[in-house]
C-alpha cells in the first residue's frame, strides 16, 4: 500500500490535536507521524476547513488561531490536497442518492474515488466499508492494524 492512495478524514487529524483526548489522541498522532514519514496521503479542502473549525471551536482544550493556521499549513505541507470543485459536488450528490451517505460523508467519498484514494480513514463510517473502490478504515477499531495503509 501507498499512503499516497489513502485519504484522512477530518476526525483524525483533530484527535491528534485534541489534548483531552486520552486513548484516540496518542493513536491518531502516532498514526500521522508514521503515514507521514511514508509519504504524501491526500487531504480535501473540505478536510483542511473542517479541521480548522473543530480544533478552534469544538474540543475541549481548543488550539489558539495561531496554532490553528500552523497546523493547518503544516498539514497542506505534508499532504497532497485535493480541491472541492463542482464536479465533485455533483459526485458526492449522487452518493448521497445511491448510498444513503449524508452530504458531508459523500463529499469525503468522492474526493477518494475522484483523486484515486484506495483507503479513507475516519472513524465516521462503518468500518471495512467498501463503496466502489474505496475501502473505509476506523483506525481506532480494535482490529485495525497501521500495516494496512503503510507500505511494507
Amino acid at each position: 500500500m501507498s499512503v499516497e492512495r489513502v485519504l484522512l478524514d477530518t476526525n483524525v487529524l483533530v484527535y491528534a490535536r485534541d489534548r483531552s483526548e486520552p486513548r484516540k489522541g496518542p493513536l491518531a498522532q502516532q498514526l500521522l507521524q508514521s503515514v507521514f514519514s511514508a509519504g504524501r496521503p491526500m487531504l480535501s479542502t473540505q478536510v483542511l476547513s473542517e479541521f480548522f473549525w473543530a480544533v478552534t471551536r469544538r474540543i475541549p482544550i481548543p488550539l489558539t488561531i495561531d496554532e490553528a493556521v500552523a497546523e493547518t499549513r503544516r498539514l497542506i505541507e505534508l499532504t497532497s490536497v485535493v480541491p472541492l470543485t463542482a464536479a465533485l459536488i455533483d459526485e458526492a450528490l449522487e452518493a448521497v442518492s445511491r448510498h444513503g451517505l449524508p452530504l458531508w460523508d459523500a463529499q469525503i467519498l468522492a474526493a477518494a474515488a475522484v483523486h484515486g484514494a484506495s483507503i479513507v480513514l475516519s472513524e465516521d463510517f462503518q468500518h471495512r466499508r467498501k463503496i466502489g473502490g474505496v475501502l473505509f478504515l476506523n483506525p481506532f477499531s480494535d482490529d485495525f492494524n497501521p500495516l494496512e495503509v503503510l507500505p511494507a
